[in-house]
């Protein structure tokens, strides 16, 4: 299932969406949220650009497809994963997201200034070897 259809599931239904990825359950956008911020899961999330015709920022976690019922014992099994049910107060969405989406931009632009710096201070040991 592509991502845009995972998207328009999500519109459809009011709960959480888990979409069953091989041996994983994985969640976007709000459910990430409702697992995270409402349910305590404590999931490590990951922001990306998607590509297709929405080509928009996306949020997503996941966790082992065997730890469901530890985990979301009230989960219903559908044709795409699992869903549950429920009325989420998303009304804090919107700035959470901006709010990660930002915290990530800003450790990947971090990380890659690290990795720079890195790379040219090998470059120049490299060098002074060679001389």
């Amino acid at each position: 299932m592509k991502i845009d259809e995972k998207l328009d599931l999500l519109n459809q239904y009011q709960g959480i969406l888990l979409f069953r990825e091989g041996l994983f359950l994985r969640a976007y956008n709000q459910s990430a949220y409702i697992l995270n911020e409402i349910l305590g899961q404590q999931l490590k999330l990951k922001f990306y650009q998607a590509t297709g015709a929405r080509n928009q920022w996306i949020v997503k976690c996941a966790f082992p497809a065997n730890k469901i019922n530890e985990r979301l014992p009230g989960a219903a099994l559908t044709s795409f994963g699992y869903l549950i049910a429920g009325d989420f107060d998303l009304t804090a969405y919107g700035q959470w997201f901006a709010r990660r989406c930002l915290e990530e931009n800003e450790m990947n632009e971090m990380a890659k200034v690290d990795s720079e710096s890195l790379l040219t201070t090998s470059r120049r040991r490299r060098s002074s070897r060679c001389i």
